[in-house]
């Protein structure tokens, strides 16, 4: 049974563009870690700021929608999935060349993900999902994975857990 179009609504102009500012801000960011004398401090100093400046954000959304005990978990493992990644692309950035780094980084998190999300979560994937997985580690233009049916995974797997825990009333069970 054929499936439909899963992107039933286009891309607007506001989407493209904050998609856009979003791509030229990582690339960014990425190149001053690589300038900065040590990369590692300067990401450490990055996640200081940018959880000073998220924190009120969090605060407001958890005393709106509450926090589940069973959130705890995916919590914990992001904050040291993303501790960990940042401290080895520090530790890349420090001895490797951007060129080189950059690439790599951007492609092994989805990689990553497609390998063991349906060991972990139980989520598999379709042939064509793995084609795009494996176009966007091969670092093919950002903008080829999201032709239909050709998933960006950078964050879905876990958006698809996160919405089989979710409540009707937005709460994480």
């Amino acid at each position: 049974m054929a499936r439909g179009n899963p992107y039933p609504v286009g891309v607007t102009a506001a989407a493209l563009l904050l998609v856009l500012g979003a791509a030229v801000l990582h690339a960014g960011w990425n190149a001053l870690t690589k300038r900065a004398g040590d990369p590692v401090v300067f990401l450490w100093w990055v996640g200081m700021v940018a959880s000073a400046l998220y924190t009120p954000i969090a605060l407001a959304v958890l005393a709106r929608h509450g926090f589940s005990a069973a959130a705890v978990p995916f919590v914990i493992g992001t904050i040291v999935l993303h501790a960990l990644y940042f401290f080895t692309l520090g530790r890349a950035y420090a001895t490797g060349d951007f060129s080189l780094v950059y690439p790599i980084a951007r492609g092994l998190g989805p990689l990553l993900v497609a390998v063991f999300s349906g060991r972990l979560i139980g989520e598999l994937l379709m042939a064509v999902e793995y084609a795009g997985v494996l176009l966007d580690a091969a670092e093919r233009p950002p903008a080829f994975e999201k032709l239909p049916g050709i998933r960006a995974l950078h964050g879905e797997q876990v958006e698809r857990e996160e919405m089989r825990l979710r409540q009707p009333d937005g709460r994480l069970v």
